[in-house]
């Protein structure tokens, strides 16, 4: 009796098994059909869609019509927008938007459509356009039709069912951070640095921050022809160059510094780890030779355009604790606002402050400037 109950919870067990890889082939067959369409369709949806965050972020309501808006309290667009406007306390004057790539397509019973947008903001009495490129994937569903209601240009909040945008950037640099913690960690990190300009300012070494803006000149390195490259391949990667899917800040850098005037060296060339990883470029600058950059008081005086920012938010296994060995880099590109500004890729970004990463993943940040 025992034997043939084995033999029947064994024979249960296999067709179990079959029919459920069957199911998962079945799925992933699935998954990988996909009809085109018209990309009309998708582009048409993706406009209402920004054109309500225009007038949400306008009339300082991120959150008013979220059904149409898409926004939520993890997209950059609103950690950024609410930084500057609640901490930094600048004033938004615009935002602008453009869609490119644009793919609609059927896959099973439900459309989607996916593109790269780019959301633009301008802020603050220097005008600093601070701008942030994404891969996004939304599904059309029957909620997203377009109407005058749906537009939600009314006062009334829409509490309809709505498909969620989801962010399909690639690299490992991004987190689920929400608002509420975000602002806590944006404080703290402008609290400290509002400290660090206090405490140099009684002690400001005036020899050496006249070293810092003559050393670009005497070097052959200039650091805004630099930012000129950054500000124009920030968002949209530059063609002539191998593009890292999965981390390219680095490579991004390396390329705006050879803009800037800096030659190659047998370590730091395109390819080579120290152009194209986080950790190897901050090692190899440290060394004597090469790269003349030089670790320097992270406060406004001393950093130039040009300069270097490192990002050290993890250890070697993941573990979100600094170990010394950088995770990311980006390029200073705006000096503004009493406030300094940098541009990276993975995920694209162009003149967000230079707290703003470290409040988005923790961690540590160091700034390099260029030095004789």
């Amino acid at each position: 009796m025992k034997k043939i109950l084995l033999t029947f919870a064994f024979a249960c067990l296999l067709t179990l098994l079959f029919v459920s890889n069957n199911v998962v082939a079945s799925s992933d067959n699935e998954e990988q059909e996909k009809i085109y369409v018209s990309k009309d369709i998708g582009l048409k949806e993706l406009k209402v869609m920004l054109e309500q965050q225009k007038t949400d972020f306008q009339n300082n309501e991120p959150f008013a019509h979220k059904n149409v808006s898409k926004l939520t309290d993890t997209d950059e667009a609103v950690l950024l927008y609410y930084a500057t406007t609640s901490v930094d306390k600048q004033k938004l004057h615009s935002f602008t938007y453009e869609i490119e790539d644009v793919e609609t397509y059927k896959q099973g019973s439900k459309t989607f459509v996916e593109a790269y947008i780019i959301r633009n903001f301008v802020f603050g009495k220097e005008n600093v356009e601070t701008s942030l490129g994404d891969n996004i994937k939304l599904e059309i569903t029957k909620n997203n039709v377009v109407n005058k209601q749906s537009r939600a240009l009314s006062s009334k909040t829409s509490t309809s069912k709505s498909s969620v945008l989801e962010f399909e950037n690639e690299g490992d640099n991004s987190s689920d951070v929400k608002l509420d913690e975000f602002l806590k960690n944006y404080k703290n990190e402008v609290q400290y640095s509002k400290k660090m300009e206090n405490s140099d300012s009684e002690n400001l070494d005036v020899t050496e921050s006249k070293m810092l803006k003559a050393s670009a000149a005497s070097s052959g390195y200039y650091g805004y022809r630099a930012k000129v490259y950054a500000d124009k391949y920030a968002l949209k990667p530059n063609k002539n160059y191998k593009y890292y899917p999965n981390g390219d800040c680095t490579n991004f850098v390396s390329q705006a510094l050879r803009a800037g005037g800096m030659p190659y060296f047998k370590q730091w060339k395109p390819y080579t780890n120290a152009w194209i990883n986080a950790g190897s470029f901050r090692n190899y600058i440290l060394e004597p030779g090469g790269i003349k950059m030089k670790t320097v008081k992270d406060v406004y005086e001393n950093v130039r355009l040009g300069d270097v920012y490192h990002y050290d938010t993890r250890n070697k296994i993941g573990i979100p604790w600094p170990d010394g060995w950088m995770e990311h880099t980006a390029i200073v590109t705006s000096r503004a606002n009493n406030k300094i500004y940098v541009s990276y890729h993975t995920s694209n970004r162009k003149n967000v402050t230079r707290e703003y990463f470290t409040s988005k993943e923790g961690g540590k940040r160091y700034a390099s400037s260029i030095r004789n």
